[in-house]
């Protein structure tokens, strides 16, 4: 198939204020960034207004396809080099295979210089990056998923599509497996539960900021007022709504984040976890401790049971040392791979190691998704 000869058409952070507005948007078949996003993108603290952030392939004056960068900052040795996350691209079905990802692509390239990194991102999306052979592996995290229902209803269609039709009876079988398990999530809270020690709450205190800040040792160094920042302004809400024309998530079933701290017994905090819980998955975007604790460990399964999720995943180091001792009570796991890469000019730029680098399982646009 031919190249398409599309217009590029940019927009500045400034300039995202009237956006929704516009006659060409209001018309567009395609939203091309949700309100949610763009909120989140206005208020972003490391983001200035000369920044841009969004870029539309226009073909005969509608939108077929796109790509939003998410600003931020990498630190190498209290040295803050500005740089822009790969975060959200769309082609339309189309028009894909036609050049328009490509197009987007350079064009973001030209514009950030090169500063640029991704990780969470699609196998589509993926291609283009390796095919351009302009990155490199920044950091590469192990982890574990603990699953505590049954899923066979989502898990068997996906891998084998020629089976979705027997999607209602796998339903069924998931109910019984489930039922039967039940029990055995509540004898697991009663032996272990929720510990003294452990204090829960919906949102950061004075004291937990003054913790992550002499505690933090990520590369990307997200303090209190950049998780403010995610915590005011998310990606996605708790809401029935579908997406209708946009073509990513921006409504969840269930959406929220869950702080939870641990004290050493003269009462000094000794390790934090910010959860997520986004429909029936809990993750930890970010997690700080000073000591070893296996009571932050229970304590987050218990939580996980209690708002009866199906999965709870670990990528940190320090908890994943622990699950050992632990009897999860998880009815199956699956080792899990997070990736990040980077532009290998911008990384010889800043004459980054790209080795045992600490990186929080929150960092780039995961903690929003």
């Amino acid at each position: 198939m031919s190249l398409l000869n599309i217009e590029i058409k940019k927009y500045k952070l400034s300039e995202l204020a009237n956006l929704f507005e516009t006659d060409f948007i209001k018309n567009s078949e395609v939203l091309p960034i949700s309100k949610n996003r763009l909120e989140s993108y206005q208020n972003n603290p490391r983001a200035q207004d000369q920044d841009i952030v969004l870029y539309l392939a226009v073909l005969n004056n509608k939108i077929v396809g796109f790509r939003t960068i998410l600003a931020d900052i990498i630190y190498k040795e209290n040295i803050a080099f500005k740089f822009g996350w790969f975060s959200g691209n769309w082609v339309h079905s189309e028009y894909r295979r036609r050049g328009v990802s490509t197009s987007l692509f350079n064009e973001v390239y030209r514009d950030w210089k090169g500063r640029l990194m991704f990780t969470n991102y699609a196998p589509n999306s993926k291609k283009l990056y390796d095919k351009s052979n302009k990155f490199d592996l920044l950091n590469l995290k192990e982890g574990l998923r603990l699953y505590y229902k049954s899923t066979l209803h989502k898990i068997i269609p996906k891998r084998i599509p020629q089976m979705f039709f027997i999607t209602p009876l796998l339903k069924i079988l998931d109910y019984l497996i489930n039922v039967f398990l039940s029990p055995y999530s509540k004898l697991w809270n009663r032996q272990f539960g929720i510990s003294k020690t452990i204090e829960i709450a919906s949102e950061l205190s004075a004291e937990d900021y003054r913790f992550i800040v002499s505690n933090a040792r990520s590369v990307f160094n997200r303090g209190e007022e950049e998780l403010k920042w995610i915590f005011n302004y998310p990606w996605l809400i708790a809401s029935k709504h579908t997406n209708n024309n946009y073509p990513f998530s921006q409504f969840a079933k269930r959406f929220e984040y869950i702080s939870v701290k641990s004290r050493s017994e003269n009462g000094t905090m000794v390790s934090l976890a910010i959860l997520k819980i986004r429909d029936d998955q809990l993750t930890i975007p970010y997690f700080f401790d000073s000591t070893s604790s296996l009571q932050m460990l229970e304590s987050i399964i218990s939580i996980g049971l209690n708002k009866n999720v199906e999965t709870i995943t670990f990528y940190h180091e320090q908890l994943l040392s622990r699950i050992a001792k632990v009897k999860t009570r998880a009815i199956f796991s699956k080792k899990m791979v997070q990736k990040y890469f980077i532009m290998k000019s911008f990384a010889k730029n800043i004459d980054i190691n790209t080795h045992n680098l600490n990186i929080q399982d929150g960092d780039g646009d995961c903690f929003f998704t």
